[in-house]
C-alpha cells in the first residue's frame, strides 16, 4: 500500500496521502513527520461527519474541500477512503486520473 501512496504523493502539489477504514482508522499513511496519526484520524472524523451531515456519505466520490493555502481531497472506494493533502494549485486532472489507477489498486488489496 505504501507504494501506491507514494504513487499519488509524486503528483505536483500533493503533500501526503493516507487510506482510512469507513470508521475513520488509518489503515495506511504516507505524509511528512509533521502531520501525525492523531491530527489525521480527527481530520477524516471530522469529514465523515461533514458528509453524513450533508447526506453525501453514501454518493460520495470525491470531495474537494478548498483553502486560502491548500486543499483536502477525499476519495471514496468500497470500505475506505483516501485522503489527500495538497497545494492549492494541485493539477485536478492529473490527480484525478493518477487516482482513478490507483483507486483500482488499493480496491484489490
Amino acid at each position: 500500500m505504501q507504494d501506491i501512496l507514494r504513487y499519488i504523493n509524486s503528483v505536483e502539489g500533493v503533500i501526503g496521502s493516507a487510506v482510512f477504514n469507513d470508521n475513520g482508522v488509518v489503515v495506511d499513511q504516507a505524509f511528512p513527520p509533521l502531520i501525525d496519526p492523531n491530527s489525521l484520524k480527527t481530520a477524516v472524523g471530522l469529514v465523515l461527519e461533514c458528509a453524513h451531515g450533508l447526506q453525501i456519505a453514501q454518493s460520495l466520490d470525491i470531495l474537494d474541500l478548498r483553502y486560502a493555502e491548500g486543499r483536502i481531497i477525499i476519495k471514496a472506494f468500497p470500505g475506505a477512503l483516501l485522503c489527500l493533502l495538497c497545494a492549492k494549485n494541485v493539477n485536478l486532472q492529473v490527480l484525478t486520473i493518477t487516482l482513478n489507477l490507483a483507486v483500482k489498486k488499493l480496491e484489490a488489496l
